[in-house]
């Protein structure tokens, strides 16, 4: 996957469309569609990364290499339906947030 399907599918977990983002990061309109080809600056990536609640690293491999904090080794614990709750809740309250 590229820097813009990442970004893709974040957004759609997310709810959030790619317009928004950009306008979140203060980034030009059809900016991230660009992603796709050409890789952004820095500056601009880490902003997205903060949006999208992710790494710069994630972005750039669109894997995770770094070590689980304490409440993914909780979630690691729960059943498929504990784990959607919880996930549901978050979203909950990450939507309040917007």
């Amino acid at each position: 996957m590229n820097m813009l399907e990442i970004i893709q599918k974040l957004c759609q977990e997310k709810g959030i469309s790619i317009a928004e983002v950009e306008r979140r990061a203060n980034l030009g309109n059809g900016s991230i569609r660009r992603w796709g080809v050409a890789y952004p600056s820095i500056d601009k990536v880490a902003r997205v990364a903060a949006i999208l609640n992710t790494t710069i690293e994630y972005l750039y491999t669109g894997e995770i290499k770094n070590v689980p904090n304490a409440a993914a080794r909780k979630m690691e614990a729960l059943d498929d339906s504990e784990v959607k709750a919880v996930n549901d809740l978050i979203d909950f309250y990450l939507s309040k947030k917007r």
